[in-house]
This record gives C-alpha cells, sequence and structure tokens, in this order.
C-alpha cells in the first residue's frame, strides 16, 4: 500500500480548523527561533492574482498568520454578499458597522423604528441615521433582515472567543434552545436568503455544541427547504456539515465536501486545507468515486499534491489529464518553484547555507530529483500546447534551468518567454529573473564586470525595488572577491569601515588603501571606498596602518604614514592623548587631568620620536634617564592596561586578559566584529626603556618609580606567557624592598597599592 499524504499541518488542525472544533483565533503568542535565509524573486502573485493565493503557497512559518487572516477574508465576502443583496447601495463600512458593531439593543430599537408609524431614526443618533444601511432598512421596512441580525447577535456569544486561549464552558442547553427558536424563525421568515442565514446560525450552533448528528438532522431538515440563489453561506454551511461527518467518522465524505470547498470558497480555503484527511488507497478511491466531474476528481489530486512526501509530478500529471487548464497546476507549480528557490539559489555562496540545512534541512535531501522530474514535466506541457498561460509556464522553465546552473539555456529559454509574454506582471517578473541569471552567471569580478554592478545598483529599477537584490548581488560579490583572493573588497561587501578598527588586519589595510590611490578606480571601487559624508575611507585606513606600526613599535613608519594625510589638520579627527601622567594603579577608564598636555596622534608620535633622539644626544645621565622613563610611561599607558589605551587600539574589552590567559591568543572573538579584536598587551617596549633609565640614573626617587613601572611590565608578561606556563617573577618588587625603601615614593607605594603592600607582608612572613 502506497503512503496516502498526511499533512505536515496535521499539528495545527484542532487549533486551526474551523469546521472540525470551531473556534475564535487571536494571535497573542509565537515562539520565536531561527530564520531562513536566502533569496526571493519569484513572485507568487503572477498566478491569477486577482483570484487570491491558494493556501499551498504558504510555508509552515506563515500559516498561522495567514489561517487567523482568513477570519478577514471571510468578513469581507460577507460584507460583499450583503452589499450585493441590497443592489449595492450601502457602503461596507456602514453595512460593517451594524452587522458587527452594534448590539442587541440597537437593533432593537432599529427595529422598533421600522415597525412605529411615527419613530424616525433621528432619535437613535447620529451614528445610525447617518448610517447608509440603516436608512435602507428602515426606508424599506426591512424587518425580517433586522429581525435576522438580532438571532445572530444572540447566537454570536456562544460561537466565538475573544482570545483563543480561553476555556470557557459551553451553555449547550442555551444553544439548544436558540436552535429551536430559530427553527421557528426560519419556519416564518418568507426570504430564501434569509432562511439559509438561518439555516447556517442553526447548523454552526449544533457543531459548535458538539452535537454532530444534529447537525446532520438539521442540515436534511432545512437545506430542502430553501430555494435561493447562489450564495457563499452554502459552502460555509457545507464546511460545519463535513465537520460533523468527520467528528462521526465518516471521513471520506467530509474529505469530498471539503475538496468542493477549497475549490469554491476562499475564505473557507484554508479551513478545507486543513480538514481533508484520506489515509488509504481504498479512502482514496471512493473519495474519487463520488466526484461528479474530472474537475473534481482533479481537486482531489490538488489536496493530496501537498503532503510532504507526496509525488508531485505524477499528481500534476493526473491534474493536467484530468482538467489541462486547472489553475490549480500553476498555484502547484509556483509553491514547488518557490520551494526550490530555497534549495537551490544562491546556494554556492549562501553563507548561512549551514545554518539553513540545520535548522531547516534546506536543501531538502531530493531536492535534485524534484527539479530535473519537473522540467521535464513543465517541457512536455509546453509541448502538448493546451495550457491556459504557456507564456507563464515557459517562464517557469527558464527559471528551473537557472536553479539547476543551467545558464546558457535559461538565457535561450527568457529570450523566447520574451516574445510570448505580453502581460506587464508576468514582463516585470521575466525582467527580475533576467537580472537574477545574470548575478547568478557572473564567474570574475575585474573592473569591466564592476562597472556593470555599479550600473545595476545605480539604475536597475529591480534593484531598487527588492531588498534580496541588495543582498543577492552582495553575497555574490563577496563570494567572488574571496575566491579571487581580494579579501580586503569581500570584507567592504558586508561591514563598515568601522567594522575593521577592533582588528585592522594588515593585508586588509594594504589593499583597501591601494584601491584609494589607484588613479584608475572602477564606480564600483569609488562607491565602496565612500562614506556618508562624501569623504573616502582613506584617511581612516591611515590611522588604523599607524596604528599597526605603533604596537609593532615602529613610531617612525607610523609617522610616514600620519604624513600621507592630505594635512596635519585632519590629525585632531583621530583623538587627544596624554600618555605621560603616572599612576599607581592602572586605571583604563579614568579620565585625564586638567594639567594634562593633549597630543593628536601626529603629535604624539612625532614627540615619541623627539624624545628618543633627545635621549640618545643627552650627556646628563639623570636627564637621560628621565627621558627613557617617560618613553616608558608612554608606552605603557598605551597597552591595554592603561588610561590612554586608545592611541594604539580603537576598542578594549575587559575581558579579554581572562582570554589571553587561557588561549594566549590576543584576538578576541567579539560579536558584530569579522576577524574578532586584537588588543595590545605588549609592555615589552616599555620595560625596555625602564630598564634603560634604571641603568642612567642616579636619583633613588626617580629609580623608586622606574622600578615599581618595570615590575608592572614584569607582572604583563607573566599574563602574556602564563597559557604556555612558567614561574611568575618578582625582580622589580625585591628590588624596590631591598634599594628603595627609605624613599617617599615607597612609602606611599605602601599606602596606595594593596599588590605591592601585600606581598612586602608576605615577603616578611
Amino acid at each position: 500500500m502506497k503512503s496516502h499524504r498526511r499533512f505536515a499541518f496535521r499539528m495545527l488542525l484542532a487549533a486551526l480548523s474551523f469546521f472540525i472544533v470551531p473556534q475564535q483565533f487571536s494571535k497573542g503568542c509565537g515562539v520565536k527561533g531561527m530564520v531562513f535565509y536566502g533569496y526571493d524573486f519569484f513572485n507568487p502573485e503572477v498566478v491569477h492574482p486577482e483570484k487570491g493565493l491558494a493556501p499551498f503557497l504558504l510555508d509552515m512559518n506563515d500559516v498561522y498568520e495567514k489561517y487567523v487572516n482568513a477570519e478577514n477574508t471571510q468578513v469581507k465576502d460577507n460584507l460583499t454578499e450583503w452589499r450585493e443583496r441590497f443592489c449595492n447601495k450601502v457602503s461596507l463600512n456602514d453595512l460593517y458597522y451594524i452587522i458587527y458593531k452594534v448590539n442587541i439593543s440597537t437593533l432593537q430599537d432599529l427595529r422598533d423604528a421600522i415597525n412605529s408609524p411615527s419613530l424616525t431614526l433621528s432619535f437613535m443618533g447620529d451614528k445610525i441615521s447617518g448610517n447608509s444601511f440603516a436608512r435602507y432598512l428602515y426606508r424599506n421596512k426591512c424587518d425580517e433582515a433586522v429581525k435576522y441580525l438580532i438571532f445572530a447577535k444572540r447566537c454570536e456569544p456562544h460561537v466565538t472567543k475573544k482570545k483563543a486561549w480561553e476555556d470557557k464552558e459551553l451553555d449547550v442547553e442555551a444553544m439548544l434552545d436558540l436552535i429551536e427558536k430559530g427553527k421557528e424563525e426560519f419556519l416564518y421568515t418568507k426570504s430564501y436568503y434569509f432562511k439559509l442565514r438561518y439555516a447556517y446560525q442553526l447548523i454552526r450552533l449544533a457543531h459548535y455544541a458538539k452535537k454532530y448528528t444534529l447537525v446532520l438532522e438539521l442540515y436534511d431538515f432545512l437545506m430542502p427547504k430553501l430555494d435561493n440563489d447562489p450564495s457563499i453561506i452554502e459552502d460555509w454551511i457545507e464546511g460545519h456539515r463535513a465537520g460533523a461527518m468527520q467528528a462521526l467518522g465518516q471521513r471520506v465524505e467530509a474529505a469530498y465536501i471539503f475538496s468542493k470547498i477549497f475549490d469554491r470558497c476562499p475564505s473557507k480555503r484554508e479551513a478545507a486545507f486543513l480538514s481533508f484527511d484520506i489515509r488509504t488507497d481504498e479512502e482514496w478511491e471512493t473519495c474519487l468515486r463520488m466526484c461528479q466531474s474530472d474537475h473534481e476528481k482533479a481537486m482531489l489530486h490538488v489536496l493530496r499534491a501537498q503532503g510532504k512526501n507526496s509525488r508531485l509530478v505524477e499528481e500534476m500529471k493526473s491534474i493536467y489529464e484530468l482538467d489541462p487548464q486547472n489553475m490549480n497546476l500553476e498555484y502547484l507549480l509556483v509553491r514547488e518553484i518557490k520551494k526550490l528557490e530555497k534549495d537551490f539559489l544562491g546556494y554556492e555562496f549562501n553563507d548561512k547555507r549551514a545554518q539553513n540545512k540545520q535548522y531547516f534541512n534546506i536543501p531538502r535531501p531530493n531536492a535534485d530529483k524534484r527539479v530535473i522530474e519537473l522540467q521535464g514535466f513543465v517541457r512536455d506541457l509546453l509541448k502538448d500546447n493546451h495550457l491556459a498561460h504557456p507564456d507563464f509556464w515557459k517562464i517557469a522553465e527558464g527559471y528551473l534551468e537557472l536553479l539547476s546552473g543551467d545558464y546558457y539555456f535559461a538565457k535561450k529559454t527568457f529570450a523566447d518567454a520574451r516574445k510570448m509574454v505580453s502581460n506587464d506582471t508576468l514582463k516585470n517578473q521575466l525582467e527580475i529573473l533576467n537580472l537574477v541569471l545574470e548575478i547568478s552567471s557572473m564567474e570574475q569580478l575585474d573592473k569591466s564586470q564592476e562597472e556593470r554592478i555599479y550600473e545595476i545598483r545605480t539604475e536597475e529599477k529591480h534593484y531598487k525595488d527588492d531588498t534580496d537584490f541588495k543582498d543577492f548581488l552582495r553575497d555574490k560579490m563577496a563570494y567572488l572577491y574571496t575566491k579571487q583572493g581580494d579579501d580586503a573588497k569581500a570584507f567592504l561587501c558586508y561591514s563598515d569601515i568601522s567594522e575593521l578598527r577592533p582588528y585592522p588586519k594588515p593585508e586588509i589595510v594594504d589593499n583597501l588603501l591601494s584601491i584609494c590611490y589607484d588613479p584608475d578606480k572602477s564606480l564600483m571601487e569609488k562607491q565602496m571606498i565612500l562614506k556618508t559624508d562624501g569623504s573616502t575611507i582613506q584617511n581612516d585606513l591611515l590611522d588604523m596602518k599607524a596604528n599597526i606600526y605603533m604596537s609593532l613599535f615602529q613610531p617612525e613608519k607610523a609617522l610616514l604614514v600620519y604624513q600621507e594625510m592630505p594635512d596635519e589638520t585632519y590629525w585632531d579627527a583621530y583623538g587627544l592623548f596624554d600618555p605621560f601622567m603616572e599612576r599607581m594603579n592602572d586605571c583604563p577608564d579614568c579620565a585625564l587631568s586638567d594639567t594634562s598636555i593633549l597630543y593628536n596622534k601626529g603629535e604624539l608620535i612625532r614627540q615619541l620620536i623627539q624624545l628618543e633622539q633627545d635621549a640618545i644626544i643627552e650627556a646628563d645621565p639623570t636627564k637621560t634617564a628621565q627621558l627613557y622613563y617617560k618613553l616608558g610611561l608612554a608606552w605603557y599607558n598605551m597597552t591595554w592596561y592603561s588610561y590612554s589605551w586608545k592611541t594604539i587600539d580603537y576598542t578594549r574589552n575587559k575581558n579579554s586578559l581572562d582570554y589571553l590567559q587561557k588561549t594566549g591568543s590576543d584576538v578576541i572573538p567579539e560579536a558584530g566584529t569579522p576577524y574578532g579584536n586584537k588588543e595590545f598587551f605588549d609592555c615589552s617596549r616599555a620595560l625596555y626603556y625602564f630598564e634603560k633609565a634604571l641603568q642612567l640614573s642616579r636619583d633613588p626617587e626617580l629609580d623608586a618609580k622606574i622600578a615599581f613601572m618595570a615590575s608592572k611590565c614584569e607582572r604583563n608578561d607573566y599574563y602574556m606567557r602564563q597559557h604556555s606556563g612558567g614561574e611568575q617573577t618578582f625582580k622589580y618588587y625585591n628590588m624596590l624592598i631591598d634599594n628603595y625603601a627609605n624613599t617617599a615614593f615607597y612609602a606611599k607605594l605602601i599606602e596606595k597599592n594593596k599588590a605591592f603592600s601585600a606581598y612586602v607582608i608576605g615577603r616578611q612572613d
């Protein structure tokens, strides 16, 4: 026995079906989860947009919202039919107010006015007297209409809920009492149209009361007594009848009715779709025998085609053989193309493909087989020449070729389709898919291709109108640039230049600078390096490059880089600094003092170079020691540990030291940074200057300060190599204790620095 389709939506059936367990819905809560990342260019509205989309175009994550909105469709259809019955002489808004908003008391007052020789509508206030529907009912003495509306209002509390999660007790006795009263009204009412509406109210009440046998009895009693014009109410009644039959175990008969409702009634289509339930071959054959026409048989195949494991092409072939121009063939084709679009479009360069596979199992395991089978089916139907819209099918053929990677044939098929298409919607779709094809078939990005990309981004209407094109083109560009080894341009595809600051990789910075300096930049390259204020990223890159050289202790090269800016007036844009302050305790977040002499980065680098030169030529050892001490202070204070870290770095993570100690890496992974955050921990240059100062100094107070700063460098060096092992040394702490315990600085240090004070106590013990 072959496996029959069990809808993927079956788990939602109890909560969603209007027919099996009737209830009101409210979108009050949902489950947040991962989002599929892909591209969407095939517009389902190209297929009979005036008829509305069939529910099988929906993805699972759209079903709840779309299904709840089916109630809005029902309201709209209901109001439209009411308006038609009253010769289109009343407005939909006025109908809505009287039918859905006013209470029983207001309707009773309206009925009193209709039946009174003296009462006018004005006594009911402006909202009623100014309502076109109320005026029509009053003027034409439509007592039966108002009487029906009053009865419907009495039924309403029993068949609706304000909130889907409310669990109110059914007042079955009251519902049965209303059914008896409604039967009397049904028999006394003259209008067949209102008789039909009474029948709907009674059958619906019985269904909600879970009196399923009574539903069928009422149907058999009421419906033969009607002789009305066609109405959507008949399908609503049929839905409740089918729901009752299904509840009583008559699933095949119910499935047949649901298939007809699915075909005829847009406002109940989703519910019929969810309620259709055929489980065995025998049930399927029985249901087919109930069909009165090939079209009805075709609709059964339409419904069966929805199963997760359905043989889609086989079902579509059956539909075509029974009903070649059945519009649902096109719906089914669109539905499958949308799935194949997720499976294949941009898969090669979609950087979220692993996430898509893990959370959504996309691409589907059998996607390759499905696209090949569907291509063959589409080609066969185009050859058969019995399609209602061959131009649409030709476009679909080309898109399937595109999704399969057959770009040559896709281009040829789209060219053939262009000769067939006259519909503006299809023309627009074809233009979009041609652009998708052009981007998909790009293999290398040279300056010529970049010029075309610039044209697409600035002139193509579809690119501007559809945000998916921006993602699609960007992802393709990043993929090709990476493949070509151009990581710098790949970086700019996804990131702003500011995102390079946490870790300005030298090769990325240099490659981007080469673009800035290139006199023959393509328009695309010019656009890539342009900032929102109209300037370029050149100066930002120069600042990053200078920082790289500073982190390598090469201030001379850093100054040369800074001097590449147009002039020194630009230097202030990258901060003002004073790294020469003395601090006993490290304080990365402390503010500068009011007496600080501030330097921009270019000036500071120049000052550091000058201090080194002055130290070399200074004859006085004590002054030389003071110069080296000042240099040591600057290089220490510019590290991660101290207050002037922004001189060389852009961002500082307080947890970076822990990460360094655990992993040995100075690059810390951080969200929002493409390469992580590279911290400047290295105190070796500072220690170098402190040691030179100690060799030359003859001032005990200065020596004590130098030794203390050197001890910080010694400690931080231990932190940097802690991951690889080794004991911590205290050379400079011991030097302070042994040689400088009588200095004023030592006494102050004992008072202010807890770590040193604790070490002194520990050594004494």
